[in-house]
């Protein structure tokens, strides 16, 4: 810049107190308005309110335009400066300090000293005493109109740290109570799993106490259903099953995006809330926090999900938290509580699993998953009885694998274990829900048909020779199957009836003839 027309713009600013600023507002509108300032060569200092308009201009947009200029007596006189600028909060304590002197020397008297001065605020940290922070104690507004001695500051710094230690009692006070109802609520859980082989209901403890003991206002926990490939709700608090079911994150391959160890923290995953939606592909959740708070520890939107894995590491379900009452990033306590609250439900999940387990081989078949030798005797009984006391016909099959010896000698008894699944998924499709197949043993089947006669025999022992026939049971190995069957339409016993039905399908298997019926 010209020397000489930098000492002319200095004279001039020299020489004023006052000068229009324009901003730009958030609606396209240019804003004008009048300010005192002082200045330090070219950089002028004015304030601002904090809640102003123009404060929330020059937020947005930095730049501003302003003119000094002299009152003139005529319209052609007019003579002032016009400059483009750029306008930024002053925030080091020492240009703070110039600037508000300058201030006060060009407006010097008492009035606006202390219009000054009382758009100063006074910030006290109350911190802990392992030195981090706690909060902030803020004094505005002094009575004299005065900056505060250094008396009166050391008497505000000895009322901040009273207030801090009273602040940071009253939190160790509320965690070790925290900690105690999530013991607590830890302890009914595992009460809960000796009680009842429920899992619905286990799972509703856990979403109960993670809220009672760790402020979570929201919580539900969701199972794998592997079969779908989604996770499925099974028990909430807080939402509502509308909204639960809303969620775009059901999906497990869509799940498995948000489980990203860039965010795991103690075995859980804290995702902000763009970052969730990016990994979903989504603009935003069906579902959005309420109970949110500002600044770097505040929950704001995040999204909070606790992985359930078995012993194997495969996932078998999710716990979501959600809403915390204290509006607050839960910290690494919380989460490790968290932690273990999961794995409470995946303890419970495990043992319903296994419980549900033991019930189902009691009376099926491990390999094939259809019913055992026990379950068909117990059938055939109450068969027998409704035929000879109502009149209801049904019809037993028998059913032996042909050459199932030579696929296992041929190829070994892992490929005949593989036949002999395939063959009770032929049974289970083919079948009726009213209609139950069996395993006796080895490679010999049963299946019991209700109200059916030789028609319906016909027609089902057709369809599954069809598909035990279309079973992939090795290079060069194609099974068949011998059928017997025994109408039950009259008074008979079990015994009897099976014995009659072994019989045909031994006759079968000789004749070559597929399938022979027996007369009881």
């Amino acid at each position: 810049m010209d020397e000489t027309f930098r000492r002319k713009i200095l004279r001039l600013l020299d020489q004023h107190r006052t000068t229009r600023i324009a901003t730009l507002r958030s609606d396209g509108w240019p804003q004008v308005t009048t300010v005192g300032y002082a200045n330090d060569g070219l950089v002028i200092y004015f304030l601002c309110g904090a809640d102003s308009q123009k404060a929330a201009n020059l937020a947005k947009d930095d730049r501003v335009s302003l003119t000094v200029d002299d009152d003139p007596t005529q319209v052609m006189d007019i003579v002032g400066l016009s400059m483009a600028a750029r306008a930024k909060l002053v925030t080091n304590p020492a240009e703070f300090e110039k600037a508000l002197r300058l201030l006060i020397s060009r407006y010097p008297n008492q009035n606006a000293r202390r219009a000054i001065l009382k758009t100063i605020a006074l910030f006290v940290p109350l911190r802990h005493s392992e030195g981090h922070m706690l909060g902030i104690m803020s004094v505005d507004e002094p009575h004299s109109g005065l900056r505060p001695s250094d008396d009166d500051l050391a008497v505000l710094a000895a009322l901040a740290a009273h207030a801090a230690q009273a602040v940071q009692d009253t939190l160790a006070a509320a965690e070790a109570a925290r900690h105690r109802t999530a013991l607590e609520q830890l302890l009914r859980v595992s009460a809960r799993l000796t009680q009842t082989m429920s899992i619905d209901a286990i799972l509703q403890e856990v979403c109960a106490g993670i809220r009672a003991a760790l402020g979570f206002n929201n919580v539900s926990v969701e199972l794998i259903d592997h079969a779908a490939q989604r996770a499925v709700p099974r028990a909430l608090v807080g939402w509502t099953t509308e909204e639960v079911a809303a969620s775009q994150s059901g999906d497990l391959r869509t799940l498995r995006r948000l489980l990203d160890p860039e965010f795991e923290i103690e075995g859980c995953f804290l995702l902000p809330s763009y970052e969730a939606c990016a990994r979903l592909g989504i603009e935003r959740p069906a579902y959005e926090s309420a109970r949110n708070g500002s600044g770097p520890l505040a929950w704001n939107h995040h999204w909070l999900v606790i992985p359930l894995h078995d012993r194997a590491g495969e996932l078998v379900g999710v716990i979501w938290a959600d809403e915390p009452e204290d509006r607050l990033v839960p910290s690494t306590d919380r989460l490790q509580a968290l932690r273990m609250f999961a794995n409470q439900a995946t303890t419970a999940v495990a043992s319903v699993a296994a419980y549900e387990e033991m019930q189902f081989l009691a009376d099926h078949d491990p390999l094939t998953r259809i019913g055992n030798r026990r379950a068909f005797t117990r059938r055939l009984a109450e068969e027998v009885h409704r035929a000879g006391r109502y009149g209801q016909r049904f019809a037993l099959i028998v059913l032996d694998v042909d050459g199932f010896k030579a696929l296992n000698d041929r190829h070994g008894h892992l490929a005949g274990d593989v036949a002999l699944e395939a063959i009770g998924q032929v049974l289970r499709d083919t079948l009726r829900t009213s209609d139950c197949a069996f395993r006796l043993g080895g490679d010999e089947f049963a299946v019991i048909l209700e109200e059916a006669g030789e028609k319906e025999a016909t027609f089902v022992v057709d369809r599954i020779g069809a598909g035990i026939a279309a079973v992939e049971a090795g290079p060069g190995h194609m099974l068949r199957a011998s059928f017997g069957v025994a109408l039950g339409d009259g008074p008979t016993d079990p015994e009897t009836l099976l014995q009659a039905a072994d019989t045909a399908m031994y006759e079968a298997k000789r004749a070559g003839a597929g399938v022979r019926f027996a007369r009881v």
